[in-house]
Formats: structure tokens, sequence, C-alpha cells
């Protein structure tokens, strides 16, 4: 709500042509309308996976995907996602001092993927536990209810993820090309 257009062409100098990918959030939009390409920016939307409010106080529940649009900028990188969630506290960065533009933009991305990571192993040991305990459960009805669980979680992840495997490499290429991203002859991208 508060990434108003207005706002974002007079704080960034966001051009009109990023706006509406940046703040389109409809889940039956195609990917492909979610993508800006120009000589000093790139626009793409992502998916993060963060922790969720947990089903007891001060517990954490699973991880959870949210839709991220992506803004690599000359001069900065912008993320916008409508969940009230600080991205980069809750990714926890972790960059060497003295990198490249360039390097600092991998870094964002690959603490993005490793969320995805970590909810795809999330996934596979609750199914590791679920076999392991399958002897000892009674009723079938918990197993099923679980495994369809899982399942429709593996599927959101599947929907979410699906697209970006397509679109990514391109979307790589771009970055790297960008006006005034500063790089230092790795090939981050």
């Amino acid at each position: 709500a508060e990434a108003a257009p207005e706002a974002l062409r007079e704080a960034l100098g966001v051009p009109e042509t990023a706006l509406a990918p940046l703040l389109d959030f409809d889940r039956a939009a195609a990917p492909s309308r979610k993508v800006d390409l120009s000589a000093d920016h790139v626009v793409f939307d992502f998916d993060c996976f963060l922790a969720s409010g947990g089903a007891g106080e001060g517990e954490v529940g699973p991880l959870t995907g949210i839709d991220v649009r992506v803004m690599v900028h000359g001069d900065y990188v912008l993320t916008i996602h409508e969940e009230p969630v600080e991205l980069t506290g809750e990714l926890g960065l972790h960059a060497r001092e003295g990198g490249s533009d360039q390097y600092f933009v991998y870094v964002v991305l690959d603490a993005m993927v490793a969320t995805a990571h970590d909810a795809l192993t999330e996934i596979e040991v609750a199914i590791a536990d679920l076999s392991e305990k399958a002897p000892e459960l009674r009723g079938s009805r918990v197993r099923l209810g679980t495994l369809r669980h899982l399942n429709a979680r593996l599927g959101e992840m599947r929907r979410r993820l699906g697209p970006q495997r397509w679109s990514f490499e391109r979307i790589s290429e771009e970055i790297a090309a960008v006006e005034g991203l500063e790089g230092d002859g790795e090939g981050y991208f």
C-alpha cells in the first residue's frame, strides 16, 4: 500500500514501464507480464520462503512463500512485497566487505534462492520423519492427512518456482548488462 506509483517515480526515478510489473501482485497474471528490461534496470518477480506464525504462541510455523518484485538498477536494488516483513533482515544477508555492485545483487538473490532450498529441506525432513514413524502410527487418517498437507506444500512450491526456472537464465544475462552496475570481473550471473 505504501508503494504508490508516484512515490516510486519521485523517490527513486522508477520509469513508467517498470511500475506495472513492480506493483502487479495478481496471481493470475502471466509471469512474462511481470518483467521489464531496459539498459538501466531489470524488473522481475521472485519468490522467497519465510517463517510464518506458528500454532502456539512464540512458535514459528513452516516456511511460506511470498511474492517479491525485484528491480535491479545501476544505483539500487528494490524489493516490493505485499507481506509486512523487512526482507533484508529476514534473509540475514552475509556479504564480504568491498564487494562490487554485481556481487551485492548476487548476495541478495542467492539469499532468496536459499530460502527455497530451506523450505524444500523442511518438507523432505517432514516426509522422512513420517516414513520413520509410519509403523508406529495406527491411524491411517493421520498419515494421509499429513501426506496431503506435505503434497500441497510441494505443489505450491512447484507453482511458485516453475516460472522462475525458465526465466532466471535470461534475467541473469540482463542483470549483468545493467548500466551503472559495477562489476569486478567475476561471473556472478
